[in-house]
């Protein structure tokens, strides 16, 4: 009977280090925590699978999406009420000197900037002539709504003039 127990703990150590070690077929090195083996694409009997049934588990983890930041600017002339913009432009810089040299007049100001959203001008009665508001937003219905609320707190008959996204696609 002490023979059997002998043999059931020798049979019993063998299937436990059998099933508790893994090598890794690279570098030959044996690992005792099988998700170690998987931390190296491979399961704790060494082959190349890790908690799933077929293919190989050693993919590179995806990498977050590159932002890509474009920029857009509004001018505006308020002596004339010429309106211009720029879009999709690399740098907030860029977009502002291409939006004052398309408005064309040393009286022409930024409006407004944006970087990777939508902008919307709103173009209103006043006294005097006329208002024109840009707002931006996350979306052109946003940036269209936010512009009309702004115009209708300074002017009256607010309607927009325009709108435009400088967003990467």
């Amino acid at each position: 009977m002490k023979a059997i127990k002998s043999l059931l703990v020798v049979l019993g150590f063998g299937l436990l280090s059998a099933t508790a070690t893994a090598q890794n077929p690279e570098t030959g090195a044996l690992m005792t925590d099988p998700n170690v083996g998987c931390a190296y694409g491979y399961g704790q009997y060494g082959y190349m699978n890790c908690g799933g049934s077929g293919g190989s588990s050693r993919s590179a983890r995806p990498q977050p999406p590159k932002v890509i930041n474009l920029y857009g600017a509004v001018a505006y002339d308020p002596v004339t009420g010429t309106v211009a913009t720029s879009k999709l432009q690399d740098s907030l810089l860029t977009a502002k000197q291409n939006a004052l040299s398309q408005c064309g007049k040393k009286s022409c100001m930024i409006a407004a900037s944006y970087s990777n959203q939508c902008v919307g001008v709103a173009w209103g009665s006043v006294k005097r002539g006329s208002q024109v508001i840009a707002e931006a937003g996350t979306s052109i219905q946003v940036a269209q709504n936010n512009a009309l609320k702004k115009c209708s707190r300074l002017a009256k008959n607010c309607q927009i003039y325009l709108s435009e996204c400088s967003k990467y696609n």
